[in-house]
């Protein structure tokens, strides 16, 4: 059976929903993170998808646009680029990046080519950690992703991805922060798991059916992982784990969640 399966049957527990302003309570977190729940902020790149980067510094925008090729090399040389700009530019340059950030490093994180998954987290680590306080209004658009790629099956990934977590976060705030990021996280992982295909995930027209496979089964298991990651980390903080199991609640009543204990991949049924 997976690990995200064993996980919930070692913690879970009847219970009733909770709203995210009882879950957080009066938490202060990384920055404000209850004042920004009592304003009903919504991330602006949840929003949609953003094509207008004027805003952006030219040479974050040029470097944010050579992400989008097809090319592993070109993306690996961008998020290099990405990385020093991170640390030379000023703080403004930087920030007028992160409301992009979110799409391209999603997009990177889940990439084909290890690599590419690699040097996806350093450039995340190298803005998460210049811009400090400023992530907060994007942790909701930017924490699903970040937590899969902590248990990414290569391991320079995930331990990339998993530092800079830790860099970005007291051990005191860490439960905190997922507890935050919470929905957003397992509605992530329920997309990938219940909606999205290998045809979904890939570009069918560019990629071998093989590569579209094994995306796939990667996906899988980096959202089982995850989910076990963040149940685990948040029920510590034991006041809030109904409401956290409220949240996953759905993902457990899905049919189709059990089913994947019997997947023919090890990767996803173990």
């Amino acid at each position: 059976m997976n690990k995200a399966a064993v996980t919930v049957m070692m913690i879970y527990a009847p219970s009733s929903s909770g709203r995210t302003a009882e879950l957080l309570g009066g938490a202060t977190g990384f920055v404000g993170f209850s004042a920004l729940q009592d304003l009903g902020y919504v991330p602006a790149a949840s929003q949609g998808v953003l094509t207008d980067d004027s805003a952006v510094s030219t040479e974050f925008r040029v470097t944010l646009r050579k992400m989008t090729k097809k090319d592993a090399t070109t993306k690996i040389k961008a998020l290099q680029e990405f990385e020093t700009l991170c640390g030379s530019e000023d703080l403004e340059s930087v920030k007028s990046a992160l409301p992009f950030w979110p799409r391209i490093y999603a997009k990177l994180s889940i990439d084909a080519e290890r690599r590419v998954r690699e040097a996806a987290q350093v450039a995340n680590k190298a803005l998460v950690i210049q811009v400090g306080k400023q992530l907060a209004p994007h942790l909701r658009a930017v924490m699903p992703t970040w937590v899969l790629a902590m248990v990414d099956p290569h391991t320079p990934a995930a331990l990339t991805a998993s530092k800079a977590f830790h860099e970005a976060f007291s051990v005191e705030k860490r439960a905190e922060v997922l507890l935050f990021t919470c929905k957003a996280v397992v509605d992530h992982v329920s997309d990938n798991l219940f909606n999205q295909t290998p045809q979904t995930l890939s570009d069918p027209k560019v990629t071998a059916e093989e590569d579209m496979k094994s995306k796939y089964i990667r996906v899988l298991s980096c959202s089982l992982n995850g989910l076990s990651l963040l149940l685990s980390t948040t029920v510590k903080a034991t006041a809030k784990k109904p409401e956290v199991i409220a949240e996953v609640k759905p993902v457990l009543q899905n049919p189709k969640f059990w089913k994947l204990a019997k997947h023919e991949h090890s990767l996803v049924s173990i």
